[in-house]
């Protein structure tokens, strides 16, 4: 039971991790001018948080799944299983949705002021 307290946070969790690389790799490639430097018909800059965002998404979507799999392996338990195998589905989900919504900048918005 105590470990799966865990369950409906995990979700987040990899949520506010993603964040925070996101928006380091954001500081860093203005600090170092990752936006001069071309790649193809894009800058460094917008090649490293796209690509940190599908791979961010990838994982949320795996998180989802896994989490998917934990509430129906803890379905029939009793109810504090079958409710923190619940929460941490729909926590899962609700964190991929948040990705995909605050995590999209990066597809569009200018890298550096």
């Amino acid at each position: 039971m105590a470990r799966r307290i865990w369950l409906p946070l995990i979700g987040f969790i990899v949520w506010a991790v993603a964040f925070i690389v996101l928006y380091g790799a954001q500081a860093l490639g203005c600090a170092f001018g990752w936006g001069a430097i071309g790649v193809g018909p894009i800058d460094l800059h917008r090649l490293v948080l796209v690509g940190l965002y599908l791979v961010t998404i990838a994982i949320l979507a795996q998180a989802a799944l896994w989490l998917a799999r934990q509430d129906k392996t803890l379905a029939g338990e009793g109810a504090p299983s079958d409710l923190l195998g619940r929460a941490g589905l729909y926590g899962g989900l609700a964190a991929l949705g948040a990705g995909i919504f605050t995590y999209a900048p990066v597809l569009f918005v200018s890298t550096c002021v």
